[in-house]
């Protein structure tokens, strides 16, 4: 996820201590803050795989409705 890199501040709160550079965004976070990163990039990913999940369900759902409605006319 991180590699280290002493060049750029934290993107969080901007100290030049030790940071590492988020591989999946690029951004610069201290050691502080690089799990917290990571939790917020897990919890969005979460969120886009429910969003996906739904959109599936639903889709398949009115597939199948329009499937039966064909059969049915």
């Amino acid at each position: 996820m991180a590699k280290a890199n002493n060049k750029q501040g934290c993107l969080k709160c901007g100290k030049f201590k030790s940071t590492s550079k988020c591989t999946e965004c690029s951004d610069d976070f201290c050691f502080d803050h690089l799990a917290q990163h990571q939790q917020d990039l897990s919890l969005l990913l979460d969120y886009i795989e429910n969003d996906r999940n739904l959109f599936i369900q639903l889709f398949n759902e009115y597939k199948d409705t329009m499937e039966i409605n064909k059969f049915t006319e």
